[in-house]
């Protein structure tokens, strides 16, 4: 019978064996072609850079016509922001820039930054609402409070505020990802402009209707084919990411889960549905058999065709969650394919009381 895609994607951790050596590898035939990549990319990076100036033009055009822009395509958009804010908002306008891949992004205290500029923007706020502003304390109020003097204090006051600049580097980072809702409100300001850039494959996922309603994106591609090497220095500041060594043996119980949900959450609800499915088989016959997967999947209309549960598990064994196993029968010799977690029923039982 012929196999699928994802049947070579997937191999049997029993019977994958390397029966033949790996052939050698040409270390200095590596470094030649990689030499000839890296030419061919700065020259590529060199003509991006010289169409820079127009874009950031058009940047600007856009956001002082009251649009939201966001920024996408390959690598890293950091110096092209940065130089956009050099070279067009620094002297003409006000510019707040948050660098969303820091990991512990203090967007309360960049509110109250903000504040600060409103409040020095001229002398005609009334005297009531600049006092209630400086008596606010920034540990005691909340995001929505905040928003709301932001907005109390442009309706209230007769001055004109010029435009300020909300730029956010990696909106769609996790750090990033709870303040959403509170940036969608400040973008609907008609004094802020806000820019962002991303750079996650599912970004179109991050908002719902409202949200992107609120945001009046323009979007743009800017692909810079830089590296990512200060996104990359952030990530894991200086700490072993979260999902390594799940399934080490010297890991603890709880450890393991929290690897586990931390792989999870940078999957789709798709993912996790699959895995809590397969976690209930687990639990009940001590695996869980492909046709009975499929079945309960199925019915609860998270797949419709076994190819596009296959996909779906191909992340979970990218991300070394789960093991693939043919149990063999006299009546099947083919053997049966079977699922499981790398949990014990112990871990796998407190996973799902997690999820009530």
């Amino acid at each position: 019978m012929r196999r699928g895609f994802s049947d070579y994607l997937i191999q049997n951790n029993l019977i994958s064996t390397l029966n033949e050596e790996l052939p050698e590898v040409d270390l200095q035939l590596l470094k030649k072609r990689n030499v000839i990549v890296e030419k061919k990319l700065d020259k590529i990076r060199k003509a991006k850079r010289s169409n820079w100036d127009s874009t950031h033009e058009k940047m600007l055009t856009w956001s002082l016509s009251g649009f939201s822009v966001l920024l996408y395509g390959f690598g890293s958009k950091i110096n092209f922001l940065d130089e956009f804010v050099k070279k067009k908002i620094n002297g003409n306008y006000v510019a707040l820039t948050i660098r969303g891949y820091f990991k512990n992004v203090k967007f309360k205290s960049c509110l109250f930054e903000l504040l600060k500029v409103m409040e020095n923007t001229g002398d005609l706020i009334n005297d009531g609402i600049k006092s209630y502003i400086n008596n606010s304390n920034s540990s005691e109020c909340s995001i929505d409070s905040i928003i709301t003097k932001i907005q109390l204090l442009y309706n209230n006051s007769s001055a004109c505020f010029e435009n300020i600049f909300l730029i956010i580097h990696n909106i769609d980072s996790l750090s990033i990802r709870p303040y959403l809702p509170a940036i969608s409100q400040l973008s609907q300001l008609p004094f802020i402009s806000v820019i962002v850039s991303v750079d996650n494959i599912r970004w179109p996922l991050l908002w719902n209707n409202s949200m992107r309603c609120k945001m009046n994106f323009l979007y743009l591609k800017v692909s810079t084919f830089e590296e990512y090497n200060i996104e990359l220095d952030h990530l894991y500041e200086s700490q072993l990411p979260p999902w390594l060594g799940i399934l080490s043996d010297d890991s603890n119980g709880q450890c393991k889960l929290e690897q586990l949900n931390s792989i999870l959450n940078c999957l789709t609800p798709s993912h996790i549905q699959v895995t809590n499915a397969i976690a209930n088989l687990q639990l009940k016959y001590g695996y869980a058999a492909e046709d009975q997967l499929f079945k309960s999947l199925k019915s609860s209309m998270i797949v419709t065709t076994k190819s596009s549960l296959s996909q779906l598990l191909i992340e979970l064994f990218t991300h070394d969650v789960l093991t693939k196993q043919s149990l063999n029968s006299k009546e099947n010799k083919d053997g049966d394919i079977v699922y499981r977690l790398k949990l014990s029923n112990e871990l796998i039982q407190e996973y799902l009381n997690n999820l009530l």
